[in-house]
């Protein structure tokens, strides 16, 4: 069994896993590199790692190019948070002195019951809920036909880019998911009218797109503004790009425009290319939880289990070792079921 504590590689992880289960077969290894990826986005969000801790005090969102707006402006109650965001540590409104009273995040079954019938009351916003998720970066002031376009017509006829949004079908609101390809540099229409407000649920990219993504109204305005420096997963990595952020509500609404100091946590970019390695020392754990995982599937449930308690030995010298806390209760970042 590994005991190694330090920073391994996607492919020594693959390979030792296989070793472990007696299963070197190349064809098997994306089974295992997926259970090595669960395992590492479950020990990830379990205790608070400090590789993974970012403070965003810019206090704008990139609605464009070169234009960016206060993340709260005065007479809207909903905007994105940053797209890597996994969970919230604290939220910080600052607005004419420097002082930044905290707003708890609470449920949004609570928020609605404490807003009543006055969810358009204005005022210095005190209570914040996590609504749901967008890829937009701006409001979409009413129901428009919405075009994608790229800053490269290398992707021209030749990439598809999907995209996941609401719009109006009949009387009733019915979610989009719409492959799109042709000439972005000119621009690609979405099938149906997206709805007012954050219609545009979720961009996914494919992975060999190059330069800017860019969702305009038929006025030009940019609603979806997507840099092309964006990697979720790894740089250069070859999988798709699924790019969306938490939606998050305010009551009351706010009276002025406010800037926010957010301290969350991100998600760990996924192990995709073989001289990935995770971004916290976890390597040995990953292991020794993926083989006991596969082991239990090829009905060795004793080998399992005792991988599963070499595990547990690693995880309690990782704690030791790096002293992350365990997680608290805090707000989830909104997780989409058929897009994760």
């Amino acid at each position: 069994m590994t005991s190694n504590l330090g920073w391994q590689t996607f492919a020594d992880i693959v390979a030792e896993v296989g070793v472990l289960v007696h299963d070197t077969n190349v064809a098997r290894q994306p089974v295992i590199k997926a259970i090595i990826n669960r395992a590492y986005d479950s020990i990830a969000s379990e205790f608070d790692w400090p590789q993974f801790v970012e403070v965003d005090e810019t206090g704008t969102r990139r609605i464009s190019t070169s234009a960016t707006a206060a993340t709260f402006e005065a007479g809207q109650a909903e905007a994105p948070l940053p797209y890597s965001l996994a969970a919230i540590s604290s939220f910080e409104l600052q607005y004419q002195d420097t002082s930044a009273p905290r707003i708890p995040i609470v449920d949004p079954a609570t928020l609605y019951e404490a807003a009543g019938s006055a969810l358009t009351t204005a005022g210095r916003p005190r209570m914040a809920a996590l609504i749901g998720q967008t890829a937009q970066t701006d409001r979409l002031p009413a129901s428009d036909t919405l075009v994608v376009k790229a800053t490269q017509p290398t992707n021209d006829n030749m990439l598809t880019l999907r995209v996941r949004y609401l719009a109006t079908s009949g009387s009733y609101k019915e979610s989009f998911s719409e492959s799109l390809t042709g000439s972005f540099s000119t621009g690609v229409s979405l099938y149906a009218p997206s709805i007012a407000g954050w219609s545009v649920q979720q961009v996914v990219i494919p992975a060999t797109w190059e330069g800017n993504v860019r969702v305009e109204d038929t006025s030009g305005n940019a609603v979806v503004f997507i840099s092309s420096p964006y990697r979720p997963p790894s740089a250069g990595s070859p999988v798709d790009r699924a790019v969306s952020s938490p939606l998050l509500r305010l009551w009351p609404v706010p009276d002025i425009d406010y800037a926010v100091t957010v301290t969350y946590r991100r998600r760990p970019h996924r192990l995709v290319n073989d001289d990935d390695a995770p971004e916290i020392p976890v390597a040995s754990y990953l292991v020794e939880k993926a083989a006991a995982e596969i082991l239990r599937q090829q009905n060795k449930p004793d080998l399992g289990a005792q991988h599963e308690i070499e595990g547990m030995r690693f995880l309690r010298a990782l704690h030791r070792r790096h002293l992350p806390r365990p997680q608290r209760a805090r707000a989830k970042a909104f997780v989409d079921p058929l897009y994760g």
